[in-house]
């Protein structure tokens, strides 16, 4: 009885907040750059774009859940030095490497599929504050059948926005997940973004 009456009473509290606050859902356009010396030396800028969207919970805090994707593009460098990264067998490295010196490639490009939750805070009229959670999938382009392939792992971001507009936000993000380009760590990447918020009036 006591947790049917606990269910009902937080249906209605959410049903009165839904009405006297609006669901918000903004898009983004986003470029990014990685942080850590490893990524940067591997991958180019990264771009991309996400979708948000934003439950109120108070005059100044959402909870939020957002769907993007930022792809990166790899930076060529020495083809030995790059298989050296990606082949593992002794054997296959040095029978490709030895074909292939004097040679540069690009590193195989990488595409992050992201899905996450959060809490957003309006620090003041134009400043706001975001801390997210929530998991990455990562697509790496296989060179050959053997190298390359898809990571998925935890994701942890940390973002600050600029009101410039009554719709248009501008914003800088730092991102952690899971590396795809070495199992051994984790990297990194800033994001500037410009976001766009739309009212989902009933």
């Amino acid at each position: 009885m006591k947790q049917t009456l606990l269910i009902i009473t937080c249906i209605l509290s959410l049903n009165s907040m839904a009405q006297k606050r609006t669901i918000q859902f903004s898009i983004a356009g986003e470029g990014a750059s990685m942080a850590t010396k490893q990524a940067f030396s591997v991958y180019n800028l990264g771009f991309g774009g996400s979708g948000k969207v934003l439950f109120p919970t108070g005059k100044k805090d959402f909870f939020t859940t957002t769907i993007g994707v930022l792809a990166f593009s790899g930076r060529s460098g020495p083809a030995k030095e790059i298989f050296a990264d990606l082949i593992k067998d002794p054997a296959t490295l040095s029978l490709i490497t030895s074909f292939s010196n004097g040679i540069n490639i690009a590193h195989p490009s990488l595409t992050n599929i992201v899905s996450k939750i959060g809490y957003k805070h309006l620090l003041n009229k134009k400043f706001n504050a975001e801390l997210e959670a929530g998991y990455t999938f990562s697509i790496v382009k296989k060179l050959f059948e053997s190298i390359g392939g898809d990571v998925g792992g935890p994701t942890f971001a940390l973002g600050f926005g600029f009101l410039v507009s009554k719709k248009v936000d501008i914003g800088l993000r730092y991102e952690q997940f899971t590396s795809t380009a070495s199992e051994k760590d984790y990297t990194s990447f800033v994001a500037l973004r410009t976001l766009v918020t739309l009212d989902l009036k009933k």
